[in-house]
């Protein structure tokens, strides 16, 4: 005696199993090739009645439209992500030779070079001191700037150590503790004010070159014109 393959059990089966096993996925060719099985692998004296027939059709064109949904949202997808980075890509290099505030405490400086320092204070503090340290963590540079206003507060650094000694070419580290009275010092938040000079592009999107250090867009505070 024959057995009757119910295609609506084995499709059942087939895509519980590819839940574990995402590369054996049951697809609309695997779908029609056990609908013709059943076919040809049915019982003489009990045949595919019309009805479970039409509803079998009806679940093949159901998957093959998912599937077909599926490849057209992917694509989609795809696209409009292409697009996206496209029009972030022009809109960043329009910021070519502007000036910007990048939020930092590290920056780099060549020899003769001024460095335009910024730092914010939430209230009017006492005594703000500022401190330069190299790449090794040695202070090249330290200065009690006084009284702090209420915001932003600036400094320009002429590349100069406290000896009045031009600093070698390098990475170097800011760090602004401001004070009142008694009270104990706190770190402010620096910035470094400086022109953009060129936009670097790679895997994880753009960074801006600043002052021969590059940023990250998200790290800019602020673009004006020079």
């Amino acid at each position: 005696m024959f057995n009757t393959v119910k295609i609506g059990q084995t499709m059942n089966s087939t895509v519980a199993a590819s839940a574990t096993t995402p590369s054996n996925q049951m697809g609309k060719e695997d779908f029609l090739k056990l609908l013709i099985t059943q076919m040809q692998h049915q019982d003489p004296m009990n045949p595919l009645k019309n009805g479970e027939y039409i509803a079998q059709l009806a679940q093949f064109s159901s998957l093959e439209q998912m599937q077909n949904i599926n490849d057209n949202l992917e694509s989609s997808i795809k696209s409009d992500l292409l697009m996206a980075q496209s029009i972030s890509n022009s809109m960043i290099t329009a910021l070519i030779g502007k000036d910007a505030k990048v939020q930092t405490d590290t920056f780099n400086v060549k020899q003769n070079q001024e460095t335009d320092i910024g730092f914010m204070a939430d209230q009017p503090y006492s005594s703000a001191k500022l401190t330069i340290y190299d790449q090794n963590g040695s202070v090249v540079y330290h200065e009690d700037l006084g009284n702090a206003v209420t915001g932003e507060n600036s400094f320009t650094w002429d590349g100069r150590d406290s000896r009045g000694n031009i600093a070698e070419s390098g990475n170097y580290r800011v760090e602004v503790k401001l004070s009142n009275d008694d009270e104990d010092e706190k770190s402010a938040t620096t910035f470094l004010n400086g022109n953009i000079s060129s936009v670097k592009y790679h895997s994880g999107g753009a960074s801006l070159q600043i002052g021969g250090q590059l940023f990250n867009v998200s790290d800019i505070l602020e673009v004006s014109k020079p």
